[in-house]
């Protein structure tokens, strides 16, 4: 089951995903799509507490504008997962990055983090629908929060204590731009 704030993106994500088992005979338009999604907001999910084994959130928790709503994303993971070995998989882009080389084997530019505050890592970043979706070719300043490393399982470990929940970082890792972790929930 799929979560987003933005209607759009739910649509999309519907049409892109149909059964492939329906076969040619029903136009695409009809076919059944293979995900369940609702409209909801990150910190407050239509769901029952415990409910799901495991909960994903990518690319989501970084766009919160404050540490008080990120820890509320936090603890909204954490409250729809099994209080007994849930977990939730959390990635956030980081502010650190790692080399990087283009097609001729130069260094690729860092452009998505020139205009990061360096105190807060916060930053607007330039965000352009792709011409398939948006004719007009509009172009946009998406709000992020950069994440420092240590700063994604502290944030976590404050998130649970909030909520009087037991909860550890399973693991927790690098990838490309991004900080990953892997919490349980106990």
């Amino acid at each position: 089951m799929g979560f987003d704030y933005s209607h759009a993106l739910l649509q999309r994500t519907q049409r892109d995903w149909v059964d492939p088992n329906v076969g040619e005979a029903v136009p695409p338009t009809e076919a059944l799509p293979v995900t369940d999604v609702l409209c909801a907001d990150g910190r407050r999910c239509p769901l029952r507490d415990g409910m799901a084994d495991a909960a994903i959130s990518i690319a989501v928790i970084h766009h919160y504008s404050t540490p008080e709503r990120r820890k509320e994303a936090i603890q909204e993971l954490l409250r729809v997962v099994k209080p007994d070995g849930g977990l939730a998989l959390i990635y956030v882009w980081a502010v650190e990055e790692e080399e990087q080389t283009n097609r001729d084997g130069g260094k690729r530019k860092k452009s998505k983090k020139r205009a990061m505050d360096k105190d807060t890592g916060d930053a607007l970043v330039r965000w352009e629908v792709h011409e398939k979706f948006d004719q007009e070719k509009k172009v946009y300043q998406r709000y992020y929060h950069f994440f420092k490393k240590g700063e994604l399982e502290a944030l976590a470990l404050e998130a649970a204590r909030e909520m009087k929940s037991a909860c550890t970082v399973k693991e927790s890792y690098f990838d490309r731009e991004n900080w990953c972790i892997l919490l349980e929930r106990h």
